[in-house]
């Protein structure tokens, strides 16, 4: 975590240039919550996992860090959206 922080107090002018933040696989949230503790990110946080317990903890943490109202999750799985799926439909001869 501290190196985490560090990183992001290196990063805070370029931080401060983006309106909104892409947390994929975002487990408890804490991307958001250490790139807002400083005040370099001000942003919406959008919060992606496929795991429901994961995005109800980063739904709760934003709650106790005061980002909820910055806050929405998505319930996704990121293979689903990256991969495309094998087409199920079958072609007749």
């Amino acid at each position: 975590m501290d190196l985490f922080s560090n990183y992001v107090q290196q990063s805070q002018a370029a931080l401060r240039g983006y309106n909104s933040l892409a947390d994929l696989g975002c487990g408890t949230g804490v991307l958001p919550i250490v790139a807002s503790a400083n005040g370099s990110f001000t942003g919406k946080v959008y919060s992606f996992d496929k795991e429901t317990n994961c995005l109800e903890a980063a739904k709760m943490n934003s709650q106790i860090f005061g980002l909820a109202d910055r806050l929405k999750t998505v319930e996704i799985d990121l293979v689903d959206f990256y991969l495309p799926r094998p087409n199920k439909m079958t072609t007749q001869a």
